[in-house]
């Protein structure tokens, strides 16, 4: 069961970051529908909650725009020791 769950989070991660590469701002719904059209049977929150770990591990930097309409703005990306 865990090696499943990592697996599933690993796609997770992978399509989150793979949109943060290509959206420098844009609101938490448009992302959560872009990984949910990508991965079948995800739960609601899972992108922010992968967005805030990858965050956490320095590997995205964002600020919140605006809370009330849940827009973000990418401020750095970095992926194997090169900042994008």
């Amino acid at each position: 069961m865990n090696e499943h769950l990592s697996r599933v989070s690993s796609k997770i991660e992978e399509h989150v970051f793979s949109f943060c590469l290509q959206n420098a701002e844009f609101h938490m719904e448009t992302m959560t529908k872009w990984v949910k059209d990508r991965i079948i049977g995800l739960a609601p929150d899972s992108p922010a909650r992968i967005l805030r770990m990858l965050r956490k591990k320095g590997l995205v930097d964002y600020e919140v725009v605006s809370r009330k309409d849940s827009l973000y703005r990418i401020r750095n990306i970095q992926a194997q020791g090169v900042l994008f």
